[in-house]
C-alpha cells in the first residue's frame, strides 16, 4: 500500500476544519437533543462544560454531529484541532464494521465456527469442542479469560504480525463458548484475523480501503507503530501525556508510547474530526459503510443479553446504553496513555465523540450532555414479581481474569462477595447493593451509578453473575485458592515480624549476656520466612512488570516461577527438618509447639503456591 497518499498538509487539515465549523441551518436550529438542548445551544453547552469541570482533564477534544452537520467539534487544555488520540476500544468498532460487510456480502457466517476461517490447528489452547461462531466473538462470550503473555511492546522491531501475535497471546479458555460474557480483547483482534484470511489482505490495508477512505478519514492510523499514516506517526511522536496526580492536578507523564500486538483490539490512532466522520457514517441514511440499509439495523440488534434479563449487553460488537430518553449504540476505549468515547443514536440521527488524553470524566459526561446519563436509576430496568430461582450469595470471580498460571493471583484476590444485607437487598464486596427487580434480575447501585445484575447457571451448574454484560463465576477451587492465599499472607506477615522481633531480642540478649539463643533448625525456619517474604516481592514485581506490558513476557514468568519453585523447595525442606528437630532426643520438648506451627506453615505455603498455578509458564 502506498501511506503516502494519506499525508495530510497542515495548510489541508486547516481548510477542512474551517468547512466543518459550517454555520448550523435555521432548521437545526430549531431542533433539540434527546435530553433537551437546542441544537445551536450544544457548543455553549459543552463549553460551559469543560469550564466548569477545568480540573477533570488535562486535554480533551469533543464533537457533537448530526447526519449533515457538524454542531460542535472544539478542543479544550493542551489540545487542539489536530492532536491525535489513541482510540483504545473504540478500535473495535472498525472490526465489528469490517465483519458485517463481508457478512452483508455473504462471505462470512456470523453462526458458524470460526476456526473454518482460520489455519488448521490455529487456536491451541481452546478446552471446549463447542463452535466459537464470530457472534460469539462480537458478544465477548468466546469462554476466554485475560491474556497472562504481554500484549505490548515498547519496540517496534518486536512487533510480529497479526497472526504472531494471536498464538503467542491466546488466553487459556475458562468456559465454553456462547454461554457467558467476559470482554476479550484476544476474541476482537481474532474476529480481525479472520477478515484477514477472508479477503487475503492485512487488515489495515483492509480498513483503509473500506472505511477510511471512502469516509475521508486522513488523520487516522490503523497500525501499531502508526506507520500507515506518516502524518499521524509525527504528531503522535510529539504529544505529551498527562496523569492525574492529585483532585485536579495533571502532571506530563512522557509520551506513554506503547505499541499493541494485537493492534485491532485498540491501537487506532487519530483526530477527533475523523472519530466524527467515523460516528456521522452510522447516523447517516443509508449508511455510507454498507450497501443494503438491512445491515446495519442488523448491527444493532442484540447477540447477548445481561443475564436473564431482557437488558442487552452487545449488539454484534456495540454496547448498548439505555438512558432514560434514549438508547445510544458504541464503545468505549483506554489505553495506558488516553481514554475515549464514541455514542449515536439512530433515532434522533446524533452521535458524540470524545477524545482524551488522560484518564477522566470527559468521555462519559459529554455524552450525557446530548443523551442523558446511562447510570442513572433513571435508566434502570422496571421492577417485577417473580420470586429468585437461584440462591445469589456467595463469593464470584471476574471471568476476565488469569485464572491459570504465574498471575492466577490476581483474578483470587479480585473477589467479588455477594451477602445478603439487613434491608434485604445484596451487598455487593461492601462497596455496592444490589435490590431486587424480579427473577434473578437485580438493580446494582454504587456510588451513584446504575447497573442491572442477572444470575444465571452455565453449563457446569455454577452460579454466574452478570455485571451489565461481564461475567463472574462462582468457583470452589478459585474461593479454596483465595483462603490459601490470604493464609499464606498472614503467615508471611508473622512470619516478617518474628524475623524483625527476634533480630532486636536477640541481639538485645547477646549483648547483655554474650550469649545467642539458638535452637534446633533454627536455620531452616528462619530461611522459610525469608523465601516467603521474597516469593511475594517476586509476584508484587511481577505483577508491576505487567502494567506497562498488558502481561508478562514468557522470560519473565520463567524466572518467576524458578524463584517460586525455589521456595517452595525451601519450604519442604525446613518441613523437614522441623519434623526430625522435632523427634530427634537432644530436642528440646518446650519446642515441640514451634516445630508443630511451622511444619503446618511449610504445608499451607506449598499448598497455597500449587493452588496459585506460580510454577504453570506454559499451557496458559
Amino acid at each position: 500500500m502506498n501511506k503516502h497518499h494519506r499525508i495530510l498538509p497542515a495548510l489541508l487539515s486547516a481548510a477542512v476544519l474551517l468547512l466543518t465549523a459550517t454555520p448550523l441551518s435555521a432548521a437545526a436550529a430549531e431542533e433539540t437533543t434527546p435530553s433537551g438542548i437546542a441544537y445551536d445551544a450544544i457548543p455553549a453547552a459543552v463549553e460551559q462544560y469543560a469550564e466548569d469541570e477545568a480540573d477533570s482533564y488535562a486535554a480533551f477534544s469533543a464533537s457533537v454531529v448530526s447526519a449533515d452537520d457538524v454542531l460542535f467539534t472544539g478542543a479544550f487544555g493542551h489540545a487542539d484541532d489536530e492532536t491525535v488520540y489513541e482510540w483504545g476500544s473504540v478500535s473495535k468498532m472498525l472490526v465489528w464494521v469490517s465483519v458485517m460487510q463481508l457478512w452483508e456480502q455473504g462471505r462470512l457466517d456470523l453462526d458458524a465456527d470460526v476456526r473454518t476461517y482460520l489455519p488448521d490447528g490455529f487456536l491451541h489452547k481452546t478446552r471446549y469442542p463447542d463452535p466459537i461462531t464470530m457472534t460469539d466473538l462480537m458478544s465477548h462470550r468466546g469462554g476466554w479469560g485475560e491474556n497472562v503473555w504481554a500484549l505490548q511492546t515498547d519496540d517496534p522491531a518486536a512487533l510480529p504480525t497479526l497472526a504472531d501475535a494471536l498464538s503467542d497471546t491466546e488466553p487459556y479458555q475458562l468456559l465454553p463458548p456462547g454461554t457467558v460474557s467476559s470482554y476479550s480483547n484476544y476474541g476482537a483482534a481474532l474476529a480481525a484475523y479472520v477478515v484477514e484470511e477472508i479477503t487475503g489482505e492485512p487488515f489495515v490495508d483492509y480498513v483503509h480501503t473500506h472505511i477510511l477512505d471512502p469516509l475521508g478519514m486522513t488523520q487516522t492510523a490503523v497500525a501499531p507503530d502508526r506507520s500507515d499514516n506518516e502524518w499521524v506517526q509525527q504528531k503522535r511522536s510529539e504529544v505529551v501525556c498527562y496523569s492525574e496526580t492529585g483532585p485536579g492536578e495533571w502532571t506530563p507523564a512522557g509520551s506513554r508510547m506503547r505499541l499493541i500486538k494485537i493492534y485491532p483490539a485498540g491501537a487506532v490512532t487519530g483526530t477527533i474530526g475523523d472519530m466524527a466522520r467515523f460516528a456521522q457514517s452510522l447516523v447517516q441514511e443509508p449508511c455510507p459503510l454498507f450497501t443494503e440499509p438491512e445491515t446495519l439495523e442488523t448491527m444493532l440488534t442484540p447477540t447477548a443479553y445481561v443475564g436473564s434479563s431482557d437488558v442487552a449487553s452487545y449488539c454484534h460488537g456495540l454496547m448498548p446504553e439505555v438512558t432514560a430518553v434514549c438508547t445510544t449504540y458504541g464503545h468505549g476505549g483506554s489505553t495506558d496513555g488516553f481514554s475515549s468515547n464514541l455514542r449515536f443514536d439512530p433515532e434522533s440521527g446524533l452521535a458524540v465523540c470524545v477524545l482524551m488524553n488522560g484518564h477522566g470524566a470527559p468521555p462519559d459526561e459529554v455524552p450525557a450532555l446530548v443523551f442523558g446519563d446511562p447510570s442513572s436509576e433513571d435508566a434502570a430496568p422496571t421492577a417485577g414479581t417473580d420470586a429468585p430461582t437461584i440462591d445469589p450469595t456467595g463469593v464470584y470471580f471476574g471471568v476476565r481474569g488469569m485464572w491459570h498460571g504465574p498471575l492466577r493471583v490476581m483474578s483470587v484476590l479480585n473477589a467479588m462477595p455477594v451477602m445478603p444485607a439487613e434491608d434485604g437487598t445484596l451487598n455487593i464486596a461492601g462497596v455496592a447493593t444490589a435490590t431486587h427487580l424480579g427473577g434473578d434480575v437485580y438493580a446494582f447501585e454504587q456510588d451513584g451509578i446504575h447497573a442491572t445484575l442477572a444470575f444465571t447457571r452455565d453449563s457446569e451448574g455454577r452460579a454466574v453473575a452478570d455485571l451489565g454484560g461481564q461475567g463472574y463465576v462462582r468457583d470452589r477451587g478459585m474461593l479454596a485458592t483465595l483462603v490459601f492465599t490470604a493464609l499464606y499472607v498472614i503467615i508471611t506477615v508473622i512470619g516478617v515480624a518474628t524475623l524483625l522481633t527476634r533480630s532486636l531480642l536477640g541481639g538485645l540478649v547477646a549483648l547483655l549476656t554474650h550469649k545467642r539463643r539458638k535452637y534446633l533448625g533454627m536455620w531452616w525456619i528462619t530461611a522459610a520466612r525469608v523465601a516467603r517474604l521474597l516469593s511475594v516481592a517476586a509476584l508484587v514485581g511481577l505483577a508491576g512488570m505487567m502494567g506497562p506490558q498488558y502481561g508478562i513476557t514468557h522470560a519473565q514468568g520463567i524466572v518467576f516461577a524458578a524463584v517460586e519453585v525455589l521456595c517452595m523447595a525451601v519450604f519442604g525442606a525446613a518441613a523437614v527438618s522441623d519434623v526430625r528437630c522435632m523427634t530427634a532426643k537432644e530436642g528440646e520438648k518446650a519446642r515441640r509447639f514451634v516445630y508443630i506451627t511451622n511444619i503446618l506453615w511449610q504445608i499451607i505455603s506449598i499448598a497455597a503456591l500449587l493452588c496459585l498455578e506460580v510454577w504453570r509458564v506454559w499451557g496458559v
